[in-house]
């Protein structure tokens, strides 16, 4: 059996925290998701190997205001470099700002948050070879 995939989602906004549990709830996916409301949350859950994520979707904006050296301190981690991550932005143009730093994102999502965008993404993550598991429905 595969194992589900580990996420970390780091969003200090409630309302896009409640939107990726509702749509983790919908599409029954068995993936394993943490939820932290910080990127000093973050770097504290990434302080241990168990926790080790496989995709960290994360809101830009703290870390734009914070610096971007901490993403890069993770990102050249030998024990984080086949973690993926997901930058959530505020606007359309909000990654331009990090252009230097596009190396470390595999993807963008802009807010707010949409189901269609959400599943679209997760379906390029199992295309760079990370495999998103569903759960099957229970028999009645």
């Amino acid at each position: 059996m595969l194992d589900a995939v580990e996420l970390a989602i780091v969003d200090d906004n409630p309302g896009d925290v409640l939107f990726c549990q509702e749509f983790f709830k919908q599409y029954k996916f068995s993936n394993n998701v943490s939820y932290l409301d910080s990127h000093e949350q973050l770097l504290d859950y990434l302080e241990h190997p168990a926790t080790i994520p496989d995709v960290v979707m994360l809101s830009i904006r703290p870390f734009l205001l914070n610096g971007c050296q901490s993403l890069k301190s993770l990102k050249h981690n030998p024990i984080f470099e086949n973690t993926l991550l997901v930058g959530l932005t505020a606007t359309d143009g909000e990654e331009e700002v990090l252009r230097d730093e596009m190396s470390l994102f595999a993807g963008y999502l802009t807010k707010p948050l949409e189901f269609d965008k959400l599943r679209a993404m997760l379906v390029r993550i199992s295309s760079l070879g990370m495999v998103i598991i569903k759960q099957e429905m229970a028999a009645v």
